[in-house]
């Protein structure tokens, strides 16, 4: 079975209450424009709001928090700094090389983070537990909100 069907199912089954972790992120800081969200068929997707000229470098799945040791990579890509921002977990969009292959799935309880690095900014993360990811809801280190009402939000509000 593909791989990330399996991400998939695994996320869909892990949907539970649970509160958000935040680790290395305060407002007004860059990270306070990165996201994560499941959707409807449990993929795993992460979102960066970018500033003026800024690109994205680096995006990683972790297993654990990477600010309490050394977490396990699941997934990693690099660029050289590319403009997009909104990527599915498991997927190597152009103009990004795979460095770490979605080899395993995260454990279906402890810590996930999802990890960012710019061309302006030094690697930032959210972490989260697979529970939180529910359909039409966003995490981000200001909590959980519906997907509509994150959507809505300016660049200029989130530290833009």
């Amino acid at each position: 079975m593909n791989l990330r069907i399996l991400l998939a199912v695994a996320i869909t089954a892990g949907l539970l209450a649970g509160g958000l972790l935040l680790h290395g992120l305060t407002a007004g800081d860059p990270y306070s424009r990165l996201s994560v969200w499941a959707d409807d068929a449990g993929h795993l997707h992460l979102d960066y709001r970018a500033c003026g000229d800024e690109l994205v470098t680096d995006v990683a799945l972790l297993e654990g928090d990477p600010t309490a040791g050394h977490p396990a990579v699941l997934w990693r890509i690099t660029s050289v700094g590319i403009p997009r921002t909104t990527f599915t977990i498991g997927q190597t969009p152009p103009g990004f090389a795979g460095q770490t292959p979605l080899g395993r799935l995260p454990r279906s309880t402890g810590e996930i983070a999802v990890e960012l690095t710019t061309t302006t900014s030094t690697p930032g993360a959210l972490v989260f537990t697979r529970d939180q990811l529910t359909p039409g809801v966003v995490l981000w280190d200001r909590g959980v909100e519906a997907a509509t009402t994150y959507a809505a939000r300016s660049n200029k509000s989130l530290g833009c």
